[in-house]
């Protein structure tokens, strides 16, 4: 009886870790569909310094934070999936 409530406690644990992957994957398109989204405004050119004002620079600031975020996601993904797979792979060999 212990074993089969370890399987099905197994069981939810895959599914958890999978729809949190999945979850966090989802979110990270979310990000980089915001960091490409916004058009660019005309840039300006300086010399030798950018101006706090730059509307320029604050949107490329601005896309790269997003895509950042985006890849901070991207990489829970993966390794919650991965996690997943591997202790999918240990219970299917005892």
């Amino acid at each position: 009886m212990q074993s089969i409530w370890l399987s099905s406690k197994q069981l939810h644990s895959d599914t958890a870790l999978n729809f949190l992957s999945a979850l966090a994957a989802l979110t990270a398109a979310v990000f980089w569909f915001l960091s490409a989204y916004p058009s660019l405004p005309m840039m300006v050119s300086y010399w030798g310094y950018v101006t706090q004002s730059d509307t320029f620079f604050h949107a490329l600031k601005w896309s790269a934070r997003m895509s950042a975020i985006a890849a901070v996601f991207a990489g829970l993904s993966a390794a919650l999936f991965a996690f997943a797979t591997l202790l999918n792979a240990q219970h299917s060999q005892d």
